[in-house]
């Protein structure tokens, strides 16, 4: 800073100069980071507010993520009761040709070595839904946060998986 004490004029530019310096300073921070509130000197109360939204938009993403790891969950269990449908109505279909009467002893055994593979692969199935993220789900309810709050929920109830009966069944809600 620059010490003038007996030119007043020369005083009142000094004052001017440093003043057009900070308020260029303040412009070329702005500038350079793009937001009009750098700190709490430039608008507390705008800093407060825009603290608030940023944590909201934080919250938000994040509630978008977990939505979708729900969704994920819900799509690979949903994929695999359809595939285990699917094998369940071949299984009927071969165990219906294998009854009549008209097949022999042979084709039997090919229905029956088609019939067992498809067993194989429906325990295959509920063995690795069992041993995944659905595991967490059948012995309590789970939930998935999806609002920036943490009262908004996308929870599951119940997942009922029964290898011996081969029966597969969830249920859900939003609250």
């Amino acid at each position: 800073m620059t010490v003038i004490n007996t030119n007043v004029a020369a005083s009142i530019t000094a004052n001017a100069l440093t003043k057009n310096e900070r308020a260029m300073s303040q412009a070329m921070e702005r500038l350079s980071t793009g937001q009009r509130i750098n700190n709490a000197g430039d608008d507390a109360a705008g800093l407060a507010i825009s603290s608030r939204m940023t944590s909201q938009i934080n919250g938000l993403n994040m509630a978008v993520r977990n939505a979708n790891d729900a969704i994920s969950m819900v799509q690979t269990a949903d994929g695999a009761a359809v595939e285990v449908s699917n094998m369940l109505q071949r299984m009927r279909e071969l165990a219906v040709q294998a009854a009549s009467e008209t097949t022999s002893a042979t084709d039997r055994d090919a229905l029956n070595v088609e019939f067992e593979a498809l067993t194989a692969e429906i325990d295959r199935i509920l063995l690795m839904i069992l041993s995944g993220m659905v595991q967490a789900l059948l012995d309590d309810p789970f939930a998935f946060p999806v609002g920036a709050m943490h009262h908004r929920q996308f929870a599951f109830e119940k997942i009922l998986i029964h290898g011996e009966t081969c029966c597969f069944a969830y249920s859900w809600y939003l609250n």
